[in-house]
């Protein structure tokens, strides 16, 4: 985007004004709902993000909305905001299925940016605004305690042994690779150690002299070339499901907690056998099916307390949640007759009820309901009225848009055209000019 643009954009956030509201929520830690139209929601949540200044996390019944949103934010707001996808680790539940490491790692780089884990090139003073269908949000996640605690922060000229290090690396989920292209791998060579940690746009080169880092560059993963030479770098946990946190312990408590009477000796050896390559640090096969057994906390156990949490149309959330919880119970009663897995096996989500009301214990919550709806009950009707109408649909006919802004013009109201196709709309205002 031009920086005309960004400075014009901001001017356009700033149009409403949200004090009524923010004073609502600062005053009243309320259930609220608000009418806001589909096509604006990401207009009004880019200006209210930017005038709560807080933390937020809007909420979509799927994945493709939250897409969409994501999008939209990064053109409205993305230079006076942190805007973050947190996607959906598609795997399906009590399978023997890797999971899917780039959505994983996607999903570390959001956790660790509302934890305010200090990263190089992240701006803390701008607010985060984090957007998730109910699927990616109800997942269940690594814990705040193991996040933080496995942050591993490097400098040069840092004590630091070579071969501990990549251990460190590999008990937090990153993998050995002959060349380092991706988040989450690491590769040594003799005393050079590559690695690329979620939450970096670059993956960093790292030189040790005995026991010490005598240097570190970023680089490129497609030449494999040094960039530009660096002091520090902070390296992310590479998985939710971090091996170093399943121990023998963990395991036992594990196998005691199941109940395996509908299941043959070999699914037990086989779950044993699982648990053992997990918390060896190896890339298993299995490790999606067993996130819901070591991973217990969610999104919201991230968010600062004074966060907000807006769902947009709440009852298509909740019945996409429903259907999630409908599909989740059907693959566990086949999974259980067949005796694959036991009959008290730990789901990877949390259920949308359970998630609902550990979000209002703390938290505002604001309904978004892109149509209006008197007929409401068990929340507040927020009053506050943002004056947004649906624009005609001008079907191609450039001419009646001609017609109407010149309409527009003559009554001094403000124009805002906004479109992928900048040359061809500037084109046809020449004509009016």
């Amino acid at each position: 985007m031009l920086v005309g643009a960004q400075m014009y954009f901001e001017k356009l956030l700033e149009s409403i004004n949200h004090s009524e509201l923010i004073d609502i929520v600062d005053k009243h830690r309320i259930d609220g709902r608000l009418h806001i139209p589909k096509p604006a929601f990401s207009y009004w949540l880019s200006s209210f993000a930017k005038q709560a200044k807080r933390t937020c996390l809007a909420i979509t019944d799927n994945q493709e909305r939250a897409i969409d949103v994501y999008n939209n934010l990064i053109e409205w707001c993305g230079n006076v905001a942190q805007i973050y996808l947190l996607p959906e680790n598609d795997f399906l539940p009590f399978e023997r299925q890797l999971n899917n490491y780039l959505a994983v790692r996607k999903r570390i780089e959001c956790l660790a940016a509302v934890s305010k884990i200090p990263i190089a090139h992240r701006e803390y003073s701008l607010p985060v605004v984090i957007v998730a269908s109910v699927a990616a949000a109800t997942q269940k996640t690594i814990s705040v305690n193991q996040l933080r605690s496995s942050v591993i922060d490097l400098s040069v000229n840092q004590s630091l042994n070579i071969g501990d290090f990549v251990h460190t690396c590999l008990s937090i989920g990153y993998e050995n690779q002959f060349n380092v292209e991706m988040p989450g791998s690491i590769a040594r060579r003799g005393g050079i150690v590559d690695v690329f940690s979620p939450g970096m746009k670059l993956p960093a080169r790292i030189e040790f002299l005995g026991n010490s880092v005598e240097s570190m560059r970023l680089f490129d993963i497609q030449t494999q070339r040094s960039l530009e030479t660096i002091d520090s770098y902070t390296i992310l946990p590479a998985k939710e499901l971090i091996p170093r946190f399943i121990g023998k312990l963990e395991i036992e408590k594990f196998f005691s907690d199941m109940d395996y009477s509908n299941c043959s000796p070999e699914t037990r050896d086989g779950i044993n056998q699982d648990l053992v390559h997990i918390s060896s640090g190896y890339p298993d096969q299995s490790s999606g099916m067993y996130n819901g057994a070591f991973c217990n906390d969610s999104i919201l156990d991230f968010l600062p307390e004074d966060s907000i949490l807006l769902i947009e149309q709440p009852d298509d959330v909740k019945s996409e949640a429903t259907n999630l919880d409908a599909h989740e119970n059907k693959i566990r009663l086949s999974k259980e007759e067949r005796g694959l897995i036991p009959t008290n096996f730990p789901s990877p989500r949390i259920s949308w009820d359970s998630f609902v009301c550990s979000a209002d214990k703390t938290r505002v919550r604001l309904n978004i309901d892109n149509w209006q709806n008197d007929m409401i009950q068990n929340s507040k009707v927020i009053k506050q009225q943002y004056q947004f109408e649906f624009c005609k649909d001008y079907d191609g006919h450039f001419g009646s848009l001609m017609n109407d802004i010149q309409l527009w013009r003559k009554k001094n109201e403000k124009i805002v055209l906004i479109s992928k196709h900048s040359k061809r709309l500037e084109e046809l205002l020449k004509s009016i000019r």
